[in-house]
Protein backbone atom coordinates (compact mmCIF):
# COMPACT_ATOMS: atom_id res chain seq x y z
CA UNK A 1 0.00 0.00 0.00
CA UNK A 2 2.47 2.34 0.55
CA UNK A 3 4.76 1.18 -2.35
CA UNK A 4 1.53 1.82 -4.49
CA UNK A 5 0.95 5.59 -2.77
CA UNK A 6 4.84 6.50 -2.85
CA UNK A 7 4.43 5.74 -6.68
CA UNK A 8 1.30 7.54 -7.01
CA UNK A 9 3.01 10.38 -5.61
CA UNK A 10 6.27 10.26 -7.83
CA UNK A 11 3.72 10.24 -11.08
CA UNK A 12 1.64 13.23 -9.42
CA UNK A 13 5.12 14.91 -9.16
CA UNK A 14 6.69 13.73 -12.80
CA UNK A 15 2.97 15.07 -14.56
CA UNK A 16 3.84 18.35 -12.69
CA UNK A 17 7.11 18.77 -13.65
CA UNK A 18 6.37 18.01 -17.30
CA UNK A 19 3.72 20.66 -17.62
CA UNK A 20 6.04 23.28 -15.89
CA UNK A 21 7.48 24.63 -19.16
CA UNK A 22 4.09 25.26 -20.63
CA UNK A 23 2.76 27.04 -17.33
CA UNK A 24 6.24 29.33 -17.33
CA UNK A 25 5.16 30.32 -21.04
CA UNK A 26 1.29 30.98 -19.96
CA UNK A 27 3.23 33.21 -16.66
CA UNK A 28 5.85 35.23 -19.16
CA UNK A 29 2.60 35.78 -21.64
CA UNK A 30 0.16 36.80 -19.13
CA UNK A 31 2.76 39.27 -17.34
CA UNK A 32 3.60 40.85 -20.44
CA UNK A 33 -0.33 41.45 -21.01
CA UNK A 34 -0.65 42.76 -17.88
CA UNK A 35 2.27 45.46 -17.94
CA UNK A 36 1.13 46.63 -21.36
CA UNK A 37 -2.27 46.91 -19.35
CA UNK A 38 -0.97 48.21 -16.21
CA UNK A 39 1.30 50.66 -18.27
CA UNK A 40 -2.00 52.41 -19.88
CA UNK A 41 -3.91 52.57 -16.77
CA UNK A 42 -0.89 54.47 -15.17
CA UNK A 43 -1.31 57.03 -17.91
CA UNK A 44 -4.92 57.39 -18.12
CA UNK A 45 -4.25 58.11 -14.00
CA UNK A 46 -1.51 60.52 -14.30
CA UNK A 47 -3.63 62.86 -16.76
CA UNK A 48 -6.76 62.07 -14.33
CA UNK A 49 -4.07 63.62 -11.42
CA UNK A 50 -3.15 66.25 -13.26
CA UNK A 51 -6.39 67.74 -14.05
CA UNK A 52 -8.46 66.92 -10.61
CA UNK A 53 -7.47 69.52 -8.61
CA UNK A 54 -8.13 72.13 -11.31
CA UNK A 55 -11.48 70.14 -11.81
CA UNK A 56 -12.19 70.16 -8.43
CA UNK A 57 -11.88 73.89 -7.56
CA UNK A 58 -13.25 74.88 -10.98
CA UNK A 59 -16.50 72.74 -9.52
CA UNK A 60 -16.40 74.21 -6.25
CA UNK A 61 -16.46 78.09 -7.92
CA UNK A 62 -18.91 77.07 -10.24
CA UNK A 63 -21.09 75.91 -7.65
CA UNK A 64 -20.40 78.46 -5.43
CA UNK A 65 -23.28 80.32 -5.12
CA UNK A 66 -25.69 76.81 -4.60
CA UNK A 67 -23.77 76.45 -1.11
CA UNK A 68 -24.24 79.71 -0.08
CA UNK A 69 -27.65 79.90 -1.29
CA UNK A 70 -28.29 76.12 0.23
CA UNK A 71 -26.01 77.44 3.80
CA UNK A 72 -28.55 80.75 3.99
CA UNK A 73 -31.84 78.18 3.90
CA UNK A 74 -30.42 76.47 6.65
CA UNK A 75 -29.34 78.92 8.67
CA UNK A 76 -32.65 80.57 8.18
CA UNK A 77 -34.57 77.32 8.75
CA UNK A 78 -33.89 74.46 10.93
CA UNK A 79 -29.87 74.78 11.95
CA UNK A 80 -29.38 71.42 13.25
CA UNK A 81 -29.66 70.31 9.96
CA UNK A 82 -26.68 71.64 8.78
CA UNK A 83 -23.96 69.28 9.57
CA UNK A 84 -25.54 66.72 7.30
CA UNK A 85 -26.49 68.94 4.68
CA UNK A 86 -23.25 70.30 4.34
CA UNK A 87 -21.10 67.02 3.98
CA UNK A 88 -23.69 66.26 1.01
CA UNK A 89 -22.79 69.80 -0.53
CA UNK A 90 -19.43 69.37 -0.12
CA UNK A 91 -19.16 66.38 -1.79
Amino acid sequence: MREERFARTVDTWARSEAGRPAKVERDIAFVEQNLERQAVRLERAIHWVETWPARDVKRFRDRGPLYLDKAGKIMWGKPEGLEPTAITMFF
